[in-house]
C-alpha cells in the first residue's frame, strides 16, 4: 500500500499548473504596481459653482464674442464718420509729353515780323499740385451721419450687454438643469436602496412563510424598475453635464462635480406692486430696450441725412500748382513756376431729386418700423416679467405641496409597515407606499429646481443679473 504523501503524476501536474497561475498573477500585480507601468490617464476633476459656471460661459460663448466684434465695428464706423469732417486734401504729381506746338505761336504779317513764338518750345512737363476742398454746408448731412453712427455704436454696446445677460441666463439654466439631473440620480439611488432592503426583507419573510411568492415577485419587479430608473437618471445626468460642458467650453472628458446647495432660495414671491416697479425699471434699464431706443434715434438722424439732398451744397476750394512750365504763366519758359487759386462752389443736384425723395421715404418708414418694434418689445417685457412672477408663485405652491406630500408619504409608509408587521395588510401595499414616497421626493426636487429657475428668469427679464 502506497503512503498518503507519495507523489503522483496527476497531483504533480496540478501543483505545477497552480504554481504557474500564482506566478503569473504575482507578476501581473508587480507590473501594475510598478511606477514604470503604463496606466490609463485619469481625467481631471474639479468642483464647479454657479458663479464659476457663469464666468466660464461669458469667456467661452461665441455669441458674446460676435457681439463684441460687432460693437468694435460700430465704433470704427463712428470714427470714420467723424473723420469725414476733415477737409479733403488731394496731392498729385505727374508728367506730360507735350507736342511741339507748345508754346503757342502768333502769325503776323511779314512786315510785322511774321511768326512770333511766345516762350521756348517745351516737350516735357512735370508738375506737382495740391487741391483742398472743404464742405461748408450740405443740409447738415455730415452732422446727421455722425449722430446716426454714434447712436448705432451705443446700440451695439447695449446689445453686447444684453447678449452677456443672455449668456449668463443660459449658463444658469444649464447649471441648474445639471443639478436637477444629478439630484434625480441621488433620489433614484435612495429609492433603489429602499427597494433592495424591501426585497431582502420579503425573501426573509418568505422563508418564514409570512408572505407569498407573489409578494416576492412584486418586490423583485419593484427593485428592477427602480434599477432601470436609476440607469435612465444616470444617462440623463450625463447628457445634462455634456450640455453644460459644451456651453462652458469644458473638455467632455473632464469630470465636473457641481457644488450647489439645492433649496436655499429665501426670496418671497414678488407682489403686484413689486412687479409693477420691476416693469417700469425694466422699460428704462433693460439693455435690449435701450438698444432699440438708440436704433430709433439713429433712424431719425438717417431721415435728416436723407433730407440733406433737398438742399444745395456749398464748398470752399483752394489749389496750389507747381509745374515746368506753369500753364498760367505767359509767356511760358522752361523753368518751374507756381500758381494758386481759391474759390467758392455752390452745387445743387436737380436730377437726383427723385432719388432723394425715395431715400427719404425709405428712411422714414424704417424709423416708423423701429418705433413699432420698440413698443412691441416693451409690451413683451411687461408680459415676461408678469409671467416670470407667476412662475415663482407656482413653484412656491408646488414646493409647499411637495413637502406636505413627502411628509404624508413617509408617515403612510411607516403606518403600513406597522400594519403589515401585525398581519393586517398585504406586503404589496407596503411596496406601493414605497413608490409613492419616491414620487413625492422627486416632485419636491422638481419644485425646488423650478423655483430656482423661475427666480433666475424673473431677474433676467427684469433687467438684472440672473445670479441670486
Amino acid at each position: 500500500m502506497k503512503p498518503e504523501h507519495a507523489w503522483r503524476p496527476e497531483r504533480l501536474a496540478a501543483q505545477t499548473l497552480l504554481f504557474a497561475i500564482l506566478a503569473a498573477g504575482t507578476a501581473a500585480v508587480v507590473t501594475a504596481e510598478s511606477p514604470s507601468a503604463s496606466s490609463p490617464a485619469v481625467s481631471p476633476t474639479f468642483n464647479l459653482t454657479l458663479e464659476e459656471a457663469v464666468e466660464r460661459a461669458l469667456a467661452a460663448d461665441e455669441r458674446l464674442e460676435a457681439a463684441v466684434l460687432e460693437s468694435r465695428r460700430a465704433e470704427a464706423a463712428y470714427r470714420s464718420a467723424r473723420n469725414e469732417r476733415l477737409p479733403a486734401l488731394l496731392v498729385t504729381a505727374g508728367y506730360d509729353r507735350i507736342r511741339e506746338i507748345d508754346p503757342p505761336t502768333l502769325d503776323l504779317p511779314p512786315e510785322l515780323g511774321g511768326e512770333v513764338r511766345f516762350g521756348d518750345s517745351i516737350t516735357d512737363r512735370v508738375y506737382l499740385q495740391a487741391n483742398l476742398r472743404q464742405e461748408l454746408f450740405s443740409g447738415y448731412r455730415r452732422s446727421a451721419q455722425i449722430d446716426a453712427t454714434e447712436h448705432r455704436f451705443q446700440a451695439s454696446l447695449y446689445h453686447r450687454e444684453f447678449v452677456a445677460s443672455q449668456v449668463e441666463m443660459a449658463a444658469v439654466e444649464l447649471y441648474l438643469n445639471a443639478v436637477r439631473a444629478a439630484e434625480r440620480v441621488h433620489v433614484a439611488e435612495r429609492a433603489l436602496e429602499r427597494a433592495s432592503r424591501v426585497r431582502e426583507e420579503v425573501e426573509h419573510l418568505l422563508g418564514e412563510g409570512l408572505v407569498t411568492a407573489n409578494d416576492l415577485l412584486r418586490a423583485r419587479m419593484a427593485e428592477a424598475q427602480t434599477d432601470a430608473s436609476l440607469a435612465r437618471m444616470g444617462n440623463g445626468r450625463e447628457r445634462a453635464l455634456l450640455r453644460l460642458k459644451r456651453g462652458l467650453g469644458i473638455d467632455p472628458e473632464t469630470v465636473v462635480e457641481l457644488d450647489h446647495a439645492s433649496g436655499g432660495q429665501q426670496d418671497a414671491p414678488p407682489g403686484s406692486g413689486e412687479v409693477d416697479r420691476e416693469i417700469l425699471r425694466a422699460e428704462t434699464d433693460r439693455p435690449d430696450l435701450r438698444a432699440i431706443e438708440e436704433e430709433v434715434l439713429a433712424a431719425g438722424r438717417s431721415v435728416r441725412r436723407a433730407e440733406a439732398g433737398l438742399y444745395p451744397t456749398a464748398n470752399l476750394v483752394a489749389g496750389l500748382r507747381v509745374a515746368r512750365p506753369s500753364p498760367v504763366v505767359f509767356p511760358q519758359v522752361a523753368e518751374f513756376d507756381h500758381t494758386w487759386s481759391v474759390g467758392f462752389e455752390l452745387t445743387y443736384n436737380v436730377g437726383g431729386l427723385l432719388l432723394v425723395r425715395s431715400r427719404l421715404e425709405e428712411a422714414r418708414l424704417l424709423e416708423e418700423a423701429l418705433r413699432v418694434e420698440r413698443i412691441r418689445r416693451a409690451e413683451d417685457v411687461a408680459l415676461h416679467v408678469r409671467s416670470a412672477a407667476l412662475d415663482i408663485a407656482d413653484a412656491v405652491e408646488q414646493r409647499v405641496a411637495a413637502d406636505l406630500f413627502v411628509e404624508q408619504a413617509e408617515e403612510n409608509l411607516r403606518t403600513l409597515k406597522a400594519m403589515h408587521a401585525e398581519g393586517l395588510i398585504r406586503f404589496s401595499e407596503v411596496i406601493e407606499a414605497q413608490e409613492l414616497l419616491e414620487q413625492a421626493e422627486m416632485n419636491r426636487l422638481e419644485a425646488t429646481i423650478d423655483r430656482a429657475l423661475a427666480e433666475a428668469r424673473y431677474r433676467f427679464v427684469a433687467g438684472r443679473s440672473a445670479l441670486p
